[in-house]
């Protein structure tokens, strides 16, 4: 694998965490609104990425965000 590729695979590894549980409509959105990655997620509320629960739970802890869906369980911190 070449640098670029490398960096290629890392950058989308990023993209795809970060956005994660953000709707592709939401994304393409915001591009003609010129946001950054955090402005997206901010403008978003999450829903639940396994059951799509509207009602994702959303707690502040001092290591992330944590996400809980309490229909499925779902738990994920995001740092």
């Amino acid at each position: 694998m070449t640098t670029l590729e490398a960096y290629k695979h890392i950058t989308n590894k990023y993209i795809d965490e970060e956005l994660d549980g953000v709707p592709v409509e939401k994304v393409i959105r915001s591009l003609d609104k010129h946001l950054n990655l955090s402005e997206i997620k901010d403008e978003v509320k999450p829903a639940c990425p396994t059951c799509i629960n509207p009602k994702l739970n959303v707690f502040q802890r001092q290591d992330g965000v944590m996400h809980m869906c309490s229909e499925c369980g779902y738990t994920k911190i995001i740092k």
